[in-house]
């Protein structure tokens, strides 16, 4: 199956649905979902850390056998404050629903880099205006 190859923040090591890597890259993985053209070349083998919503989290460890210690569950509606080692200063991130399907999220990044909100796939919900 084709599907996206996912993104890497600009003059960061921050990426969301990325899965192409070497060992030696210290990227921070995060997963917006798990539809199959999100999760293009991850595998079983996956050592890097993934950062994703407690569902995915869940969901990433059961289909594709992700060790369990390589899954940091982060709660939605909920700003997280992260180390980035390239840029070696914190960043922040936020979970937020993307009303696409079970677990799903966008993330909203702040840091030295600006600020880059991810939408993966969503669907809109006038609730969203009622949460920015």
């Amino acid at each position: 199956m084709k599907g996206m190859n996912g993104h890497i923040i600009a003059g960061t090591s921050i990426c969301v649905d990325y899965w192409l890597w070497t060992p030696d890259q210290k990227y921070l993985h995060f997963l917006s979902h798990l539809h199959a053209d999100h999760t293009v070349n991850l595998k079983s083998t996956f050592t890097g850390y993934i950062y994703t919503s407690p569902f995915n989290s869940w969901l990433v460890k059961r289909w594709f056998k992700i060790k369990p210690e390589l899954v940091v569950s982060l709660s939605v509606g909920a700003s997280h404050v992260l180390y980035e080692e390239s840029s070696q200063s914190h960043f922040s991130v936020t979970l937020l629903d993307a009303n696409h399907c079970p677990g799903s999220v966008m993330f909203l990044f702040q840091g030295k880099f600006g600020n880059i909100f991810y939408t993966g796939d969503f669907r809109y919900n006038p609730d969203v205006l009622e949460h920015p």
